[in-house]
C-alpha cells in the first residue's frame, strides 16, 4: 500500500464514525475484546480510559502496557502505558498514549486521573488529558486539553451503574475543529462469580448513538474469554486473558467489514 492510499484511508477513518469505533485515549485488550464495555476491564487500571471513577475498583498498584494495530496497518500502530495506585481514600493514575508514524502523523496523549469514594456505593473521578498532534516537515503542530468526568454507583452486589462525559467544553484543537463531546452510560452486571456482562450507550456530538455489548467469562482462574459488539458501525470483537502470579496477558480482535481487522494486545502487572 503506497503512502497516498494510506493517507486517504487515514483521513477517511479520522473523519468518520469508523474512527470512533476503534480509537480510544489509552488502548487495552480488555476493553477492545468486550465491545469497548467495562465487562472485561472492570477491576483494572485500563477501565479508566472509559470512566475515571472505575479506578477505585482497581488493585493497590497496577501497571498496564498496551498496543494496537489499527486496520492491520503498521503505520497506524498505537502504544500506551498506564499506572494506577490506591492511596486508601483516593486513587491516582497516569497514562501515556502514542499513535501514528513519525513521517506521517503522530498523536501523543498524556493523562492524569483522580478518583474517590463519595459514599460506600458511589464513586467519582476526573481525568485531564493533554493531546498533541505533530506533522512531519511542519511547525504547525496542534494541541488541546480536555477533561473527562465519571461516576459509578453500586446499586446491588451484582450491578454497577456508571456514566461519563468526556470533552464537555469541546476544546478547540485547530481553527474550526474541536474535540467533540462524548457521553457514555451503562450497566455492568455480575450474574455469577465467573461471568460479567456490560451494556452501554455511547454518543458523540454530531454523530449517531452507538450501543455496546460485552461479556467476559472465566473458564478458570488462569484463563478468561471475552466477546462483544458495537453498533453504528457494526463491529464484533473477541479476545482472551491469561492470568498468572500477578501478571495478565491479553489479546483482542475486532473486525470492520470495510476497513478490516484491528489487533490489540497488552500486559498488566498488579499488586492486590
Amino acid at each position: 500500500m503506497n503512502r497516498v492510499t494510506l493517507l486517504l484511508i487515514f483521513l477517511f477513518v479520522s473523519s468518520s464514525c469508523a474512527f470512533g469505533a476503534f480509537r480510544q485515549p489509552l488502548v487495552s485488550p480488555e476493553s477492545a475484546s468486550a465491545g469497548r464495555t467495562l465487562a472485561a476491564s472492570y477491576g483494572s487500571v485500563t477501565a479508566t480510559s472509559s470512566n475515571p471513577a472505575m479506578l477505585r475498583f482497581a488493585g493497590l498498584l497496577m501497571l498496564a502496557f498496551g498496543g494496537q494495530r489499527l486496520y492491520s496497518l503498521n503505520e497506524l500502530d498505537t502504544y500506551s502505558i498506564q499506572l494506577g495506585i490506591d492511596f486508601k481514600y483516593i486513587s491516582a493514575g497516569v497514562g501515556f498514549n502514542s499513535f501514528g508514524e513519525s513521517d506521517l502523523y503522530v498523536e501523543n496523549r498524556f493523562c492524569g486521573v483522580l478518583a474517590a469514594d463519595i459514599t460506600g456505593r458511589l464513586k467519582t473521578g476526573v481525568s485531564i488529558t493533554y493531546n498533541q498532534i505533530d506533522f512531519p516537515y511542519s511547525s504547525n503542530n496542534l494541541n488541546a486539553v480536555s477533561f473527562t468526568f465519571g461516576g459509578a454507583y453500586t446499586a446491588h452486589d451484582k450491578i454497577i451503574l456508571h456514566t461519563a462525559i468526556a470533552n464537555p467544553f469541546e476544546p478547540e484543537i485547530m481553527s474550526g475543529s474541536v474535540v467533540h463531546r462524548e457521553f457514555t452510560t451503562g450497566i455492568l452486571m455480575f450474574p455469577t462469580d465467573k461471568a460479567n456482562f456490560g451494556v452501554e450507550m455511547f454518543s458523540r456530538s454530531g454523530e449517531d448513538i452507538r450501543y455496546r455489548f460485552g461479556e467476559s467469562y472465566s473458564i478458570s482462574e488462569e484463563f478468561r474469554l471475552n466477546a462483544g459488539l458495537m453498533t453504528a458501525p457494526f463491529v464484533p470483537s473477541f479476545g482472551f486473558d491469561i492470568n498468572t502470579r500477578g501478571f495478565r496477558i491479553g489479546y483482542a480482535y475486532m473486525y470492520h467489514s470495510d476497513l478490516g481487522s484491528t489487533h490489540t494486545w497488552g500486559l498488566t502487572c498488579s499488586i492486590e
